[in-house]
């Protein structure tokens, strides 16, 4: 009988090389016989070690023999793996070189022939510890430091040479301006004082001025020879270690200046640009609206970012967009609907902030920005709750969102919640909130994408209140609808229109624009007309009488351009001066104090205005250099110009060229002149459209596009249409503001449907109207006055035809209403209309187009919030609608709805923008005027509110 043989221990899976066995048999075991790996027995004893063996699996054997010579047959087997090979361990990320914050995250790997069991870490000189990827650690302070990380594998190997990764953390110096100019000033030389704190000491300071190398400094920095214009100084302290202060301290300021280009009257803020390019904002700037990196109230205009190359500003509720001669779009100040386009919903941003693309025309509303890129397609983004960015949808975008893919479109207006736009046909459509007809399609249904009003199929400008809208066709006639509450759609009445109306008989118009609950108008003689709520003294007719009619802005001077804010109005004259008028608490007028006033009151001494808008509290103007300037309210970064503070004259809103600019609710969009569409201001809801809710208070490039070619900028939503006529929406769509067929917010551009005939866009407070190149009107969004014009108060979140008609040129959305004006220069309202701001001779709300009187030779429209203007083709400007601060410039406070024409002897109006409660306007001398409320110094003049125009200095 052989032996029966046992392994009694040995390795199993292990590294381990020692062997014990046994074996029974009933005569007694003479010997024991083992092998490795199949080779030759050899005799053995219990226990028995190997060593020198290789990597890999083994296998032991063992027999015993007996006293008789059996062997067993059946030798005992063991089968290990031999694993003595250490991991080799590799950091894969992690900082290096010198960084700037203290948190430090690393993330590693290895490899190992058995598989890695853990790994264990170690920073500088502390102990070992067990730890995974990623691994992060928290310095204390600046300084040198290195992480260690090791592989332990299966077996017990740990790597011998564990990866490590040395770097320095020095935390970046903070630098503060103590002390030095601010605002407009008319001295030469100027003194700063600066001061530095750092963790590891300062070792010297950087200063930098108006587009100068960064030299070596010492406080206080003395600056001499100041030439007119806006002037920038920037200074960095630069620690020990050589690390600069990544956010150096600025301050910006103006010497005072006379060539004011174009403006936007916002919410409670307004920007303008001067001749040579350069933008400035005032007013309101708790949202970073004016952009001048601060978010203190401005009752003077001050100079956004040092570039002198901006072409259009657009003010919003409180954030402005503006646009630059390279179609570079930047937006700031509120952003909490991602109105400022920046893909962010940061609360509010008080630089410009880039938004990618190249942009031609931008329109910043109560909460939302569009904007029309290079190619003319329209793009909207931020608050989208009614519908306004027409990108069928109600979310808001933070990004620029394509509102269609229509190739057409000219001009886009924003209102409260609703848009207007129209086509290079003159086609015209609106969408977004509906409520108060402002659409203009008669259905009183939010509409999510554009709606063609078909009443105006050649509309030639357009301008949007907060829930009105207004638009000048081909033949000067000027029409309004929606909100007519306050007589703002100045047809003679407070009753909403939901079509366009026509305001008046007169066919002269070549301007209109909108403010909160009044209107403002220019005709071809350079006469600003202001109509609809007066309380502020908006409609600039010397008076506090709300004016449901077009009436006189009271002033002898020719006006190019005008724009309503929420309520206040600014204008520039002919001879570039700028003037605002109404309410001025924020010092929205510009004009140095926040006194409001109801006649216009010049702003600094502007003499190149060009282009204008008025958003909810702030305006912009571009000059005849093709320079943005803002003022106005600055909360949230609308102005443009770095911070957020208000700015009662303008301010240079950077060096870049604008060819658009609009103003909407808190935030700004404009086109650069390559195409470029930046926004700015607030951007909640997304309204900037640069994918964020962060507010910009310097211009940010929406996307990255260059063929914008309008924008407009209302509540919390912004639209914009392409040169190839493509229609997009952001921000805001709550109400289906956007038209993208959903009411969910977009923060970048979302296409308006897939329509590439989009002419012109306009976006009002919760709706939004365009225009397509066929003439016909669409509007979306908010429709619980009857502001998209169909008919009915049902919110649509796609575009909604407003009537049937094909000779739509131009349109305007306000907050709740919306004008429109025709081929034969008739004006048509609709929506809500509580303060007369449809301007058909009642405060009933509308539901479709009703014609602002039976004038037929209006040019332009503007919508502000409650308020309307249009401009006639003979230069005279009327206003109409929501009053208290005398937006509608006719030198009262009484809301009016019938067109009122705007006083103070300009009667050569070139341009028209209607804020929330002011009014902006320039004279056919290119100066600028502003009137209504200011109380963040929209006005430009630092009264609290003007009720006829005063000159913008």
């Amino acid at each position: 009988t052989p032996p029966d043989t046992t392994i009694d221990s040995g390795p199993s899976g292990t590294v381990t090389t020692t062997f014990t066995f046994s074996a029974t048999d009933n005569t007694g075991v003479d010997h024991f016989e083992c092998r490795i790996d199949g080779g030759m027995w050899a005799v053995c004893t219990s226990p028995v070690s190997y060593s020198s063996l290789t990597d890999g699996n083994h296998t032991f054997e063992v027999r015993a023999v007996d006293t008789a010579g059996n062997i067993d047959p059946s030798p005992a087997t063991r089968s290990w793996s031999v694993d003595a090979t250490p991991p080799d361990t590799t950091i894969d990320s992690g900082p290096s070189g010198t960084v700037t914050t203290t948190t430090a995250t690393f993330t590693f790997s290895a490899t190992d022939n058995t598989g890695v069991d853990h790994f264990e870490c170690r920073i500088d000189t502390f102990n070992w510890q067990i730890c995974t990827s990623p691994f992060q650690i928290t310095m204390a302070a600046s300084g040198n430091h290195s992480f260690n990380v090791r592989a332990v594998d299966s077996a017990g190997n740990a790597d011998a040479s564990p990866a490590n990764a040395a770097w320095l953390v020095d935390l970046p110096p903070d630098t503060t301006i103590d002390d030095g100019p601010n605002g407009v000033i008319t001295e030469t030389t100027v003194n700063i004082a600066f001061s530095g704190s750092d963790d590891i000491g300062i070792d010297h300071f950087e200063c930098w001025f108006d587009g100068g190398n960064w030299t070596g400094c010492t406080s206080p920095y003395s600056a001499a020879g100041l030439v007119t214009g806006a002037h920038t100084f920037m200074v960095r302290a630069v620690d020990t270690f050589g690390s600069a202060d990544s956010t150096p301290a600025s301050l910006s300021w103006t010497n005072a200046a006379t060539d004011w280009a174009q403006i936007d009257a916002g919410g409670n803020h307004t920007c303008a640009i001067k001749q040579d390019g350069t933008l400035y904002c005032w007013g309101q700037n708790d949202q970073g609206e004016l952009g001048d990196g601060t978010n203190t109230n401005r009752g003077a205009p001050v100079q956004i970012s040092t570039t002198n190359d901006w072409a259009t500003v657009s003010a919003g509720r409180d954030h402005t967009c503006a646009i630059k001669t390279t179609g570079d779009l930047f937006c700031w100040g509120s952003n909490n609907q991602g109105q400022l386009g920046d893909g962010t919903n940061t609360s509010w941003r008080n630089v410009p902030v880039q938004i990618a693309g190249v942009w031609m025309q931008v329109a910043a509303g109560d909460a939302h920005t569009c904007a029309i890129d290079s190619s003319n397609q329209l793009y909207c983004w931020g608050s989208n709750n009614n519908g306004q960015l027409g990108d069928g949808t109600s979310v808001a975008k933070s990004t620029p969102t394509l509102v269609d893919s229509a190739t057409d479109w000219q001009q886009v207006a924003a209102g409260e919640a609703h848009t207007c736009a129209r086509k290079t046909s003159g086609a015209l459509y609106c969408w977004g909130d509906n409520l108060f007809g402002q659409v203009g399609d008669n259905s009183g249904i939010d509409q999510n994408t554009p709606v063609a009003i078909a009443a105006i199929p050649d509309a030639a400008q357009i301008g949007v209140g907060s829930r009105h809208s207004c638009a000048v066709r081909t033949s000067g006639q000027l029409y309004c609808w929606g909100d007519n509450s306050k007589g703002q759609l100045g047809d003679g009445t407070t009753t909403k229109r939901t079509t366009p109306t026509q305001i008046g008989t007169a066919s002269d118009w070549v301007q209109v624009t909108g403010g909160l609950n009044h209107t403002c108008a220019r005709n071809n003689s350079g006469q600003v007309f202001c109509w609809g709520a007066n309380h502020r003294g908006q409609v600039g007719d010397g008076t506090l009488i709300d004016r449901t009619t077009p009436t006189p802005v009271s002033s002898s001077a020719a006006w190019a351009a005008v724009s309503a804010g929420w309520d206040h109005v600014c204008a520039i004259q002919i001879s570039g001066a700028l003037a605002c008028w109404g309410y001025n608490v924020d010092g929205q007028t510009g004009i140095g104090s926040t006194a409001g006033k109801s006649l216009p009151t010049q702003v600094g001494t502007i003499t190149d205005a060009s282009k204008l808008t008025a958003g909810y509290n702030h305006n912009c103007i571009i000059n005849a250099a093709d320079s943005l300037y803002c003022w106005g309210e600055n909360t949230y970064g609308q102005l443009g110009n770095g911070t957020n503070t208000n700015a009662a004259s303008p301010v240079q809103v950077g060096t870049a060229a604008w060819q658009s600019i609009d103003a909407g609710s808190g935030y700004t969009c404009g086109i650069q002149t390559n195409g470029a569409l930046y926004c700015w201001g607030l951007n909640s809801q997304g309204r900037l459209g640069d994918g964020t809710w962060t507010d910009r208070n310097v211009p940010v490039q929406i996307g990255t596009d260059s063929d914008w070619s309008q924008v407009s900028a209302g509540g919390a939503h912004t639209c914009a249409v392409k040169t190839n006529g493509l229609l997009f929406c952001w921000g805001d769509n709550f109400d289906g503001q956007l038209g993208v067929g959903n009411n969910f917010d977009k923060y970048t551009p979302t296409q308006v449907g897939s329509d590439g005939d989009w002419a012109f866009v306009s976006t009002g407070d919760r709706h939004t109207c365009a225009g397509k190149t066929n003439g016909t009107l669409f509007c979306w969004g908010y429709n619980g006055s009857g502001g998209l014009g169909d008919g009915s108060t049902m919110s649509s979140n796609v575009p909604v035809q407003v009537g049937v008609a094909a000779d739509w040129i131009d349109v305007a959305a306000g907050d709740n209403h919306t004008c429109a004006r025709k081929v034969d220069g008739s004006v048509h309202c609709w929506g809500a209309n509580f303060d007369g701001q449809l301007g058909d001779g009642t405060n009933n709300t509308q539901k479709t187009p009703v014609q602002v009187g039976n004038d037929t030779d209006w040019a332009a429209i503007a919508a502000g919030r409650w308020h309307t203007c249009a401009l006639k083709s003979n230069g005279t400007l009327f206003c109409w609608g929501d009053n208290p601060f005398g937006q509608v410039g006719d030198g009262s406070a009484t809301d009016r709805n019938t067109p009122q024409q705007v006083s103070g002897g300009v009667n050569n109006w070139l341009a028209v923008a209607a804020g929330d409660d002011h009014t902006c306007g320039i004279a056919g001398d290119a100066k600028l005027f502003c009137w209504g409320r200011n109380n963040y110094g929209q006005l430009g003049d630092g009264t609290a509110w003007v009720p006829v125009p005063q000159l913008i200095p």
